[in-house]
């Protein structure tokens, strides 16, 4: 058998089996394949593309094939499933077009070598990969699972494992379930992980009796997390994930010294609840570049006129305004209507402003009945 020329072979799904029931094979395989420990490193793998359940319940299996050419392979769900003697080299493997991990060492118990170098980037499910792989310890951290939509039970009884995995892109996974369930040595932070919303937590860390990190987690109200922290030692604290509407408020954005419709009024109704504290944010007001700014309808009003409308103008914040503003760059403005609109304080020099782009002035100085400076040079 080692030296079969297996090079026209494409598909060695379920191998190892010879059941007698093709319709019943995985509870008939058992006795032949337990028994199988030939030496087939030799054998040419190179096209074959399908190797998932080839060594199920592949007891005694404990041969080199570290070796093949597995680029071509496109699922590999249950290949080492139970096949608890298996501890070979399989670091070298190009697994570049594997789409299906699901339980590939499932309660493969002595499995420990070296898989970090593995490129994963296509493969969508590692559903139970490491489930029961009692034995396994190996880093991770390289892998690209940005495309894995399913992690069900992952690590669930591998109670070995305990390695950094905190910077695996994780958005596109919908299926957490019991992913570290009595995975009894995992205690590694997971706070940079962003998780997809609705995505199951049900069991996630159920019984990892080693796992007391404060996850930082925010989710929302679609987030499965049944039993995820059952009997985990930061259960109390459902590990620092907090379930609900909790977006960040965005960061205000800095002021960069020019104004522009989208920041004036919230400078000028800073400046009216206080004048003082809104100069150390944006400058005297006689000073501001206001050559951006294109709206300044019902400005002193000194409300936001999308929510309220100018009938709402607080009469008494206007009513005191008497700053001079003659400097400001009005170059770019067309609405002035209501700007000064109960404004009955306000007497400033504005005969130097470029009003010559505005199209509209209504009530532009309406109860503003201290004003009486000449405007007849306005174009």
């Amino acid at each position: 058998i080692s030296m079969w020329d297996t090079s026209g072979v494409t598909d060695m799904e379920t191998l190892f089996c010879v059941s007698p029931s093709p319709s019943n094979w995985a509870a008939n395989c058992n006795a032949a394949a337990a028994s199988f420990n030939e030496d087939i490193s030799a054998w040419d793998t190179s096209s074959v593309t399908k190797m998932s359940y080839m060594f199920y319940d592949a007891e005694d299996f404990d041969q080199p094939i570290g070796g093949w050419a597995v680029n071509q392979v496109t699922d590999m769900s249950y290949m080492f499933y139970n096949a608890r003697s298996f501890d070979q080299p399989l670091g070298a493997w190009q697994v570049d077009n594997v789409e299906n991990m699901l339980a590939l060492f499932k309660k493969a118990r002595s499995f420990n070598q070296p898989i970090n170098d593995w490129s994963v980037d296509s493969v969508t499910d590692m559903g139970g990969i490491f489930h029961t792989a009692d034995g396994f310890n190996q880093p991770l951290s390289a892998w690209e699972v940005g495309n894995v939509e399913n992690m069900d039970g992952m690590f669930i009884y591998a109670r070995a494992f305990n390695q950094p995995i905190s910077g695996w892109s994780v958005e596109s996974v919908t299926h957490m379930g019991y992913m570290f369930a009595e995975a009894s040595a995992f205690n590694q932070p997971l706070g940079d992980w962003n998780l997809l919303d609705g995505v199951s937590m049900t069991n996630m860390f159920r019984d990892a009796e080693a796992f007391d990190q404060d996850l930082g987690w925010c989710v929302g109200d679609d987030v499965l997390q049944v039993g995820a922290f059952d009997n985990a030692p930061c259960e109390a604290t459902s590990c620092g994930v907090t379930q609900g509407t909790c977006k960040p408020t965005p960061a205000p954005t800095a002021f960069d010294g020019k104004f522009y419709d989208s920041n004036i009024r919230t400078a000028v109704i800073a400046w009216a609840s206080d004048a003082t504290a809104a100069e150390a944010t944006y400058g005297p007001i006689s000073t501001w570049d206001t050559s951006g700014v294109t709206d300044m309808e019902g400005l002193f009003c000194a409300v936001d006129l999308d929510d309220d409308g100018w009938s709402d103008c607080l009469g008494s914040a206007a009513a005191s305004f008497n700053e001079d503003i003659s400097a400001w760059d009005t170059s770019g403005v067309t609405m002035m209507a209501r700007m000064f609109y109960k404004a009955s304080s306000f007497n400033q020099p504005l005969s130097g402003w470029q009003v010559d782009k505005v199209t509209n002035m209504n009530f532009m100085f309406s109860e503003a009945s201290a004003f009486n400076q000449d405007i007849g040079d306005w174009a």
